[in-house]
């Protein structure tokens, strides 16, 4: 039954459905995090808080899944974890219904959800070589990433826009997709686990993992301009969001806005082939550094009191 081609096909076809509305509400939620943080406590730091603790939990997620995902059994890890964080979400929306907000139990919530969500989809994410022939592999893997552009596009207006009818529906909607996504999986029957299991542990991996970077000057310089450039873009991108909800814009507003950076990213990130074959890195990034320098200087000159 594996080998039919058929049947891949249609195991491929659930699985590339499977996480999108998923993806789709996750982004919504993104956006929502800060407008819903700023209107129940009025406060940014706060806001700024939520942010940071999202961020290291996927990346915790991200790691320990990665590793698990080549330990065990990869379809019960993907219900297991999406089934916790569709219940998380669930509990996060609750807690914003009931009135009384909790900055900490809130925190918690967002955290262990980001966790389990992000394990769930490490592990989702090699699966796709058995579900498909080796010759096709390169197509699909761009439908996937065609699939995770799109929802960075739709999600944010979605988000908005379930924020305009209630501040927990955003989340209410990525916990009931979580859901969407076990239903998609109970309905692949082909095998998701690698050929061979890995027989390192998690924590050695993860050694050997941090002893390679800290060997290598290129890979310790390249992760330290990613890693601040990433803080510059989504520091960036989270200003913009409490700026437009303090100006009182609705949140189908603040939702397109997102979209509408998010459209500009991926004709940016069209356009880079080109621009490496005319330009050297170095005066891109002189470019890129100059044009940011700029934006330092305009932004805060487009004030009032200016």
């Amino acid at each position: 039954m594996k080998n039919d081609p058929q049947s891949k096909n249609r195991d491929f076809r659930l699985y590339l459905w499977s996480d999108l509305v998923a993806q789709i509400a996750g982004v919504g939620a993104g956006l929502a995090i800060p407008v819903v943080t700023l209107r129940l406590s009025d406060s940014l730091t706060l806001a700024g808080l939520y942010g940071t603790i999202t961020g290291i939990a996927a990346l915790a997620g991200g790691i320990i899944g990665g590793s698990l995902a080549d330990m065990w059994r990869r379809k019960p890890l993907i219900i297991v974890t999406n089934a916790l964080a569709g219940i998380l979400n669930l509990a996060l929306a609750g807690l914003i219904l009931s009135g009384s907000f909790s900055p900490i139990v809130f925190g918690a919530l967002l955290g262990s959800m980001m966790l389990f969500y992000r394990i769930g989809q490490a592990c989702s994410d090699p699966c796709l070589p058995q579900l498909v022939e080796e010759e096709q592999l390169a197509a699909k893997q761009g439908l996937i990433q065609a699939r995770l552009q799109f929802a960075g596009l739709i999600g944010p207006t979605v988000g908005g826009a379930l924020l305009e009818v209630n501040v927990a529906l955003p989340f209410v909607f990525v916990g009931l997709a979580n859901f969407l996504t076990i239903v998609f999986f109970l309905f692949i029957r082909a095998n998701l686990d690698p050929a061979k299991k890995a027989e390192n542990k998690l924590l050695r991996t993860t050694k050997e993992g941090l002893a390679i970077v800290a060997r290598s000057p290129l890979l310790r310089g390249l992760i330290a301009m990613q890693t601040l450039s990433n803080c510059a873009i989504n520091g960036s991108l989270f200003m913009a969001v409490l700026i437009l909800e303090e100006g009182n814009n609705p949140g189908w507003v603040t939702g397109l806005a997102r979209t509408s950076i998010g459209l500009i990213g991926i004709v940016g990130a069209l356009s880079t082939g080109w621009m490496q074959k005319k330009f050297s890195f170095a005066a891109l990034q002189v470019g890129t550094c100059a044009g940011l320098l700029h934006q330092s200087h305009v932004v805060p000159c487009s004030a009032p009191a200016c």
